[in-house]
């Protein structure tokens, strides 16, 4: 077992027994969105993204004199043939880096927690905690911390890099939350998305209330609304509540994110560019032969899209060769590295006259 989910296993045993608010969970009905979302995730078909669209706590900027919020959420998931543990973390610094203001009732705004990921199957779980923070220079030294390091590298990239840096995250929560008693969790909810069964893409509210109508929840531009009818929206404010996505892709366009396949293919177009013979294209191809084989095997691309993309690829490098020869049969040819050659060329011309 990896010591992520040595950590998490203890994490989640002290968690069930902490007298944090087990929110009411709703999905949001489909035709309350914005827009479709797509169907049930097929295994190796699709990728699936995580945000954390909407945070709301009500309490006003009085308590965030005293306290900060930290919201804390780890996925579950199969990656390159294991169960992984991601976890992420996110509070007032990050928010700050991206220029958001911290109002008097405090929100998190669309925040990436887990991918692009491939659905490889056996389903998904998801823990969102949001706690209170004790404001003192240690936790928001440390908070800070956590913080830099969830963002240091991009979920987007390879998930082995950021796994890297995971441990050193949930080292520094763990001393967050253990630097003050008053450091509680406020609302928290473990959800899981059961792959035998099917399931979907779509939006989901954990509420801080008593039991409400499912069917008068609506999402618009990434908030929580409440109301009968789409021309009569409120916007929900009458409670704490966390709003999350998971999000349905079929392909992703981040190749420079993904360090391997990314030089492998500025490789293929340096040397498409540069074959001159049979055998610098034979070269050349060969190189992409590899650089197929690469992305069928990475577990950051689903099979279908690493078709997808190595067809295009393809493309592109018989086009880059061709060109290539065009431009050396029309006379534009590597210029010879001596620098006195274009002298004694033009000299020859003169004589000549």
């Amino acid at each position: 077992m990896s010591e992520l989910s040595d950590w998490w296993n203890g994490f989640w045993d002290s968690i069930k027994h902490s007298p944090a608010v087990v929110p009411s969970h709703y999905q949001i009905p489909e035709r309350h969105l914005e827009k479709d979302v797509g169907g049930q995730f097929r295994h190796g078909k699709h990728y699936f993204v995580i945000k954390v669209n909407r945070a709301f706590l009500q309490n006003g900027r009085e308590l965030w004199q005293t306290f900060a919020p930290m919201a804390l959420t780890v996925c579950e998931f199969k990656y390159d043939g294991q169960d992984t543990v991601v976890p992420f973390v996110v509070g007032p610094s990050l928010l700050e880096k991206k220029q958001i203001e911290v109002p008097a009732n405090f929100l998190f705004t669309d925040t990436k927690v887990a991918g692009i990921h491939p659905y490889k199957g056996g389903g998904l779980k998801l823990t969102v905690i949001l706690y209170q923070v004790k404001r003192s220079n240690l936790a928001e030294k440390l908070l800070t911390v956590a913080e830099n390091l969830a963002s240091v590298v991009d979920l987007s990239q390879s998930l082995t890099s950021y796994l890297k840096i995971a441990n050193l995250l949930v080292r520094t929560v763990g001393d967050v939350l253990g630097e003050n008693k008053e450091n509680r969790p406020v609302i928290g909810l473990r959800k899981e998305f059961d792959g035998d069964e099917g399931f979907g893409p779509g939006y989901f509210a954990l509420v801080n209330a008593k039991s409400m109508d499912r069917n008068k929840l609506w999402v618009r531009e990434s908030s929580l609304w409440f109301g009968d009818k789409e021309d009569a929206l409120i916007e929900f404010t009458q409670a704490d509540y966390v709003l999350y996505s998971i999000l349905q892709r079929i392909s992703r366009d981040d190749f420079e994110q993904l360090a391997p396949i990314h030089s492998m293919w500025e490789k293929v177009k340096s040397e498409a560019a540069r074959s001159r013979t049979d055998q610098d294209w034979v070269n050349t191809k060969a190189i992409m032969s590899t650089l197929y084989q690469e992305m069928v095997s990475s577990p950051d691309l689903t099979l279908d899209h690493a078709n997808a993309i190595d067809e295009e690829w393809e493309g592109d490098m018989v086009r880059i060769h061709e060109r290539a020869l065009e431009k050396v049969s029309h006379g534009a040819v590597e210029q010879p590295s001596d620098p006195l050659a274009r002298v004694r060329e033009r000299a020859r011309a003169i004589r000549s006259l």
